[in-house]
């Protein structure tokens, strides 16, 4: 059947319509569907590691680095703070050095007080300690002041052996007819309380300590005594009890980080004159000087 115009141009109109309609229809149902996904059926599950976007990745990894840097440095640190380091101090590296007779007669080289202790070998004027004293005053003002036995608190009027130029030396002969050891120690502190403050200090004694335990007495001594240079001396071995003065050498060089010595056992004769005495104490000095 033909169709008239009018026909064809409502049914072009329908068709039209029907294809708009076809058309807002599928554009419709597209808006309906469920957005895809990432994750696929049947595919395998997404890890930790992709679901994490890189930036995070790398800024976990620089922390997991740093964290690690600053362990090393920590225990290396650790480390260095624990190893033992060497001490510098002087006082613990350095060992002190022995006394010499040379630092026991620097002591006294300028103007002095020499503290004598000693027994009844020296308690005179006419005995070898004054005697000594007269040897250094060819140089020197020299004084000497012995030690008032009658109330054994105090010194003498000092003598005067010489004046004129130099330093002035003061020997306080601090000795006592028939002391021993154990006697003079208990006299310290009086003799260093009567005289001037030491500068040196010379011991003699051992003369009335045969029945004395010589070494002991003498460790005791020295403990009492100011921290200034000290000098043993064993006089002739005859004027001593048998053993006496073979124990006061003995002692001083078992205690030669303390002490100095002159040992004139054989210096002289065994029953020297004083003068013989003081001649030989001052040669041994010049020996050493």
């Amino acid at each position: 059947m033909e169709l008239s115009g009018r026909q064809a141009n409502t049914l072009l109109v329908v068709l039209a319509l029907g294809a708009v309609g076809a058309s807002g229809y599928a554009i419709w149902n597209v808006r309906q569907m469920p957005e895809p996904t990432t994750h696929v059926v049947g595919g395998p599950a997404p890890t930790a590691e992709a679901s994490a976007t890189p930036t995070m990745g790398l800024r976990e990894d620089d922390a997991a680095e740093e964290t690690l840097t600053q362990s090393s440095d920590n225990d290396a640190t650790t480390s260095t703070e624990a190893e033992p380091t060497e001490s510098s101090d002087p006082e613990e590296t350095t060992e002190q050095a022995e006394p010499t007779l040379a630092d026991w007669r620097s002591a006294w080289r300028d103007d002095a007080n020499l503290l004598v202790i000693g027994d009844g070998y020296s308690n005179l004027e006419s005995q070898w300690v004054q005697l000594w004293a007269g040897r250094q005053s060819g140089d020197r003002p020299t004084l000497v002041s012995h030690w008032a036995e009658g109330t054994d608190d105090a010194f003498n009027d000092p003598i005067e052996l010489s004046e004129g130029e130099g330093p002035d030396l003061h020997v306080w002969s601090a000795s006592r007819d028939g002391t021993t050891i154990r006697e003079a120690t208990r006299r310290i502190d009086r003799f260093i309380d009567a005289s001037a403050p030491p500068d040196a200090v010379l011991i003699s004694l051992g003369g009335s300590s045969g029945d004395e335990d010589v070494a002991e007495q003498l460790d005791r001594l020295l403990e009492e005594l100011p921290d200034v240079p000290v000098l043993v001396t064993a006089g002739p071995s005859g004027l001593y009890e048998p053993g006496v003065a073979d124990d006061v050498v003995a002692w001083a060089e078992d205690n030669d980080d303390r002490v100095s010595l002159v040992d004139l056992r054989d210096a002289t004769s065994d029953e020297p004159t004083a003068e013989e005495w003081a001649l030989a104490f001052d040669e041994a000095l010049a020996d050493n000087d």
